[in-house]
């Protein structure tokens, strides 16, 4: 996330938001999602000393939690044994050849062989 200024032609002022860029699947085009409005720099001088490097901070701090909100941690314990009997095991090997082969008609072509 990053600190957006927005300079307002018909106000003269200077708009400061929080945006995040990201990529429209459909399109495949980059662009803004706003993540929160501020106000006016103006406005916001009365209140923080200098407000772009304090937003600028927390827009930082935003994308720090954003980060660590994505993260996970997965603990295995390898001295662990299955219990007899249960066969939890797949065979998905074959999945992309078949339906490569399915693709292609191949089953079509050997049932037709086969019966000539």
């Amino acid at each position: 996330m990053y600190l957006k200024k927005t300079y307002r032609k018909e106000s003269g002022r200077t708009y400061l938001v929080i945006a995040q860029k990201f990529r429209n699947p459909e399109t495949n085009v980059s662009t803004d999602r706003t993540v929160k409005s501020l106000g006016y720099l103006d406005e916001l001088e009365k209140e923080y000393d200098d407000p772009i490097v304090h937003f600028k901070e927390v827009a930082r701090k935003m994308t720090e939690e954003d980060i660590t909100k994505k993260k996970l941690t997965l603990t295995i314990n390898m001295d662990e044994q299955l219990a007899q009997g249960t066969d939890n095991r797949r065979n998905f090997g074959y999945a992309a050849i078949l339906k490569i082969y399915h693709e292609l008609g191949l089953h079509r072509f050997f049932n037709n062989r086969a019966r000539n």
